[in-house]
């Protein structure tokens, strides 16, 4: 073998050899470029679940804060911006943007609060290079005044007078001070004052806010739904207008010729006092003129709707009602007459009895007087002024889980419930 044969063959070898270097270096880095091109892909999937993830989540943050600012309307931007937030998960950077349009027109419109104009709600989370987006149909809905909350509520102060005993499940409330010697409340109290001298069987909490009350516009809504009563019918005495031993209902109004289909009747007794005693109401009552409402001895009532009130009045308000049952035959009334409650069931004769109950709100636009007696009421005690409460008074208020949800005309909050109604997008 001659030397240049051999010089040729190691030249081989070594060609060999860098190609080998080289093909394995190629090959690593393409493995290289593909593992991080792989995970360049996977990242950009994982950011695009959670961008629709955090879309998803946004639409809580952007209905509370739609749900807290009464002006969200105004405010709003040309393109419908109403929300931006930028915060950190998981050491990733989210935006959330949310933008509303009124698909019916413009957004401004109507724009009062408590409006329920619907409106098209967009969310867009946006993380690295990923946004998720979705859209949703939402319709606000009017909500109760948080007064509906409690059994009991004085705008003002609740005193005590003498030993009241108090049961049920409804919470007091008060915007002031409550106080009283001898008294027992079994409920929980909510209390902006001080409480002193009350045994209070629940939890005693000092409140954070005022509770919502509605305005003068309460008996202009009530005067709109309703039917007057003539005064002229209401039998009279001593200066005092009476209510009693009758029936009032959708489809009776004994003072006057038209029922009202939501058993809704107003009664303007001017500078005169009246008493509804001895009655049973299917409806409400609506006491509009400036003399003082007192309710007394046996009545059994409820409004035609439910969660309505049963009673309201413009000025005082005295309780002095009996637990004594309401027996036709005692009081020599049928209360059950035909067509009562806008229907045909009912009867002819006096046999009935019928429990002395008070279910629905009884609102008082001034001072109540709780001056004894016994109530059973199945709803919220409100008055705009002060509680006053005398005589040995005994009472059983609970909370009316009946009514739902919608509120009862005049006793929508400001605030609004945004009901999201339909997904527009995935």
């Amino acid at each position: 073998m001659t030397r240049s044969r051999i010089t040729t063959r190691r030249g081989a070898v070594y060609l060999l050899v860098l190609l080998t270097a080289a093909f394995v270096l190629a090959t690593g880095l393409a493995a290289l470029t593909l593992e991080d091109r792989t995970h360049q892909r996977a990242d950009l999937h994982a950011q695009v679940a959670a961008s629709r993830n955090a879309a998803r989540a946004g639409l809580d943050l952007a209905l509370e804060h739609i749900r807290t600012n009464d002006g969200w309307r105004n405010d709003a931007g040309p393109d419908g911006l109403i929300y931006q937030n930028m915060f950190e998960s998981d050491g990733e950077a989210v935006t959330l943007t949310a933008y509303a349009v009124d698909p019916d027109g413009s957004l401004y419109e109507g724009s009062s609060v408590g409006t329920t104009d619907p409106f098209e709600l967009s969310i867009e989370a946006t993380i690295g290079d990923a946004v998720g987006r979705v859209t949703v149909l939402v319709e606000p809905q009017p909500m109760p005044m948080d007064v509906l909350e409690l059994g009991a509520y004085s705008h003002d102060k609740i005193e005590f007078y003498g030993s009241c005993t108090i049961t049920g499940d409804g919470d007091w409330g008060s915007r002031n001070d409550i106080t009283g010697s001898g008294s027992t409340l079994e409920a929980s109290v909510v209390c902006c004052g001080t409480i002193e001298g009350l045994s209070v069987g629940g939890i005693s909490t000092s409140c954070d806010r005022e509770r919502e009350l509605p305005g003068n516009d309460l008996y202009r809504t009530y005067q709109a739904i309703g039917t007057n009563a003539s005064m002229l019918l209401v039998p009279r005495s001593g200066g005092r207008y009476f209510i009693q031993n009758v029936a009032i209902g959708p489809g009776l109004n004994p003072y006057g010729l038209a029922g009202n289909s939501n058993g809704v009747y107003i009664f303007d007794q001017g500078s005169d006092p009246i008493t509804v005693r001895n009655a049973r109401v299917v409806g409400t009552l609506v006491f509009i003129g400036g003399g003082t409402v007192t309710l007394e001895g046996s009545l059994n009532m409820q409004p035609a709707n439910p969660g309505w009130p049963a009673v309201i009045t413009r000025e005082d308000l005295v309780l002095n009602t009996s637990n004594a049952p309401l027996v036709e035959s005692g009081l020599f009334t049928n209360f059950n007459p035909i067509g009562l409650d806008g229907l045909l069931p009912g009867d002819l004769d006096t046999f009935d009895t019928y429990e002395s109950a008070i279910t629905g709100i009884v609102f008082c636009g001034d001072v109540l007087f709780c001056v004894g007696g016994d109530l059973d009421l199945t709803g919220s005690l409100i008055a705009v002024d002060d509680f006053q409460i005398t005589g040995g008074w005994t009472a059983d208020i609970n909370r009316d889980y009946s009514a739902g949800s919608e509120p009862p005309p005049g006793f929508e909050s400001s605030q609004t419930r945004m009901a999201p109604l339909e997904w527009r997008t995935p």
